[in-house]
């Protein structure tokens, strides 16, 4: 058994483009796939993100974007709404098995080389329910230095078993060293901070790339899931640090970044999340605390 992609899309797959038919009609349309297309809707999907932060008040408690990270934070937000369909990962994990990689890790790599970061829902970034919140932040970042973000959690998960699940999306902008061999000179990591499970019991998952590829490029793109009952830590807040460091040559440079934090709850858990971190968010709203 293989899996390839296929040289041109099908009949009943692909996405409709218009296309000049042979005696010049204008109403025709192909099927059409690729890079083209992606970027097409990815384009699409940015322009989604755009018009939303435009849309965002600029009154408190909702500090103002400032403009010039828009492009940073829509480069951030696509990524940040892409997620791998559970049952194709599986299937192309168990073909990994079958053509003899028995390492996880590498399983994990072949499914990363046909989905990425996954297909991108981009609704679910660009609009919220009672039972997912999705935050965004931005700044200037130098090597060596740290910002911390502090995420205040609904006091009611504490020791509430059920599903839940942590995604965080850091994207940057980064000068480039055509002399070295790594070239991007900026790495950007976010991680938890003193609790590896966020407050909330949470572990990596393994839908997902590999923690080889979530920093690949000039996006760092994690999620955490779990469903145990679990006490807080650090003050019942979800901490989460953007960190960044120079990787190909010395880095004077400040670096632009948008980060975007997702908290979410399973069907089984009566929490209404949004309004709960939206209410205790409008009484602490600040800066992060840089280290």
């Amino acid at each position: 058994m293989s899996v390839y992609p296929v040289k041109q899309p099908g009949r009943f797959f692909g996405i409709g483009v218009a296309a000049p038919g042979p005696s010049g009609e204008v109403t025709r349309k192909l099927n059409s796939s690729g890079t083209s297309v992606a970027t097409a809707l990815a384009t699409h999907s940015a322009l989604k993100v755009l018009e939303a932060l435009d849309e965002i008040p600029a009154e408190p408690p909702h500090p103002s974007v400032d403009e010039a990270f828009h492009a940073v934070l829509a480069k951030t937000l696509l990524v940040h709404a892409a997620k791998w369909d559970d049952g194709l990962a599986t299937k192309i994990v168990e073909i990994s098995k079958k053509i003899g990689n028995t390492y996880w890790e590498h399983q994990r790599e072949d499914a990363t080389r046909f989905l990425g970061f996954g297909m991108v829902d981009i609704g679910k970034v660009i609009d919220c329910t009672e039972r997912r919140a999705t935050m965004i932040g931005w700044n200037t970042i130098h090597a060596k230095e740290t910002d911390e973000f502090r995420i205040p959690l609904p006091p009611q998960l504490e020791n509430m078993a059920g599903f839940r699940a942590v995604t965080a999306t850091v994207g940057w902008f980064t000068p480039l060293n055509t002399d070295h061999r790594m070239y991007r000179m900026a790495k950007l990591e976010v991680e938890p901070g003193s609790d590896k499970g966020l407050s909330l019991g949470v572990s990596n998952s393994k839908q997902q790339p590999s923690h080889n590829a979530f920093g690949r490029g000039t996006v760092y793109h994690r999620r955490w899931e779990g469903d145990e009952a679990k006490a807080f830590v650090d003050d019942g807040d979800l901490v989460l640090k953007v960190a960044c460091k120079a990787a190909a040559g010395e880095l004077d440079d400040a670096i632009p970044y948008g980060l975007a934090v997702t908290v979410e709850v399973g069907e089984d858990v009566a929490v209404p999340v949004y309004e709960e971190i939206r209410e205790r968010l409008r009484q602490l709203i600040g800066v992060p605390v840089r280290a």
